[in-house]
């Protein structure tokens, strides 16, 4: 089957020699990995990406890449340490998180908003927060704050935060680098309660350092 899709860019795994594995959401067709061809003219692309590709898929194996442009590169955006470090962040918990052929167009969609805030704003450590808050809102585990993992026990300045985050409600508000500790270890404790699972996430230790950005 021949697939024709919008991709954001969760990772690359070595294979063998110049071939790499791709993992991607796609706008269609959901989490799944394919086979990518590097070289000289087609660099390997990094988290948070935005690719148009175009491959075959199998009924069975991996599927390879015939056509591969990056629309979006996010290649400047990792200069930043924090814009780096948020990329993969997101991306690892997205990877971990979802089963393959997972599909959610609004997933993809966050995954998008992600990329272009980072652009935008490489220093904001908040779209990290934001965008997990958005995703345990969009896997279904979590519809308001008062359900979030001890969310009684937080500031009210948190509560309101998580709050106006999950109803879309903007307020820039600014958080320390303890508070925004607070508010992941919330949201991640709320995801491995939720699947039953340990979910490491080897980002999380360089995250937690940039939090003090």
């Amino acid at each position: 089957m021949l697939i024709n899709d919008f991709a954001v860019c969760l990772g690359v795994r070595p294979f063998k020699d110049n071939l790499k594995i791709l993992d991607i959401f796609s706008k269609e067709n959901g989490k799944f990995s394919v086979l990518l061809r590097v070289n000289k003219k087609q660099p390997i692309p990094v988290p948070l990406s935005i690719l148009k590709f175009e491959c075959f898929k199998k009924e069975a194996g991996i599927a390879t890449v015939q056509k591969i442009e990056t629309i979006q590169s996010n290649s400047d955006a990792t200069l930043s340490p924090v814009a780096a470090t948020t990329s993969l962040f997101i991306c690892e918990l997205i990877y971990k998180c979802v089963p393959e052929h997972y599909i959610n167009s609004n997933v993809y969609l966050l995954l998008l908003q992600a990329a272009n805030e980072l652009k935008q704003s490489p220093g904001n450590t908040l779209i990290a927060i934001k965008s997990t808050l958005t995703f345990l809102r969009e896997l279904g585990v979590l519809s308001q704050g008062e359900d979030l993992h001890q969310f009684q026990k937080l500031s009210v300045q948190l509560q309101t935060f998580i709050s106006n985050t999950l109803n879309n409600t903007d307020l820039n508000q600014k958080l320390s680098g303890s508070e925004k500790k607070k508010v992941m270890e919330c949201c991640l404790q709320h995801l491995r309660m939720h699947f039953q699972t340990k979910l490491e996430l080897n980002s999380l230790e360089y995250f937690h350092i940039v939090f003090q950005a």
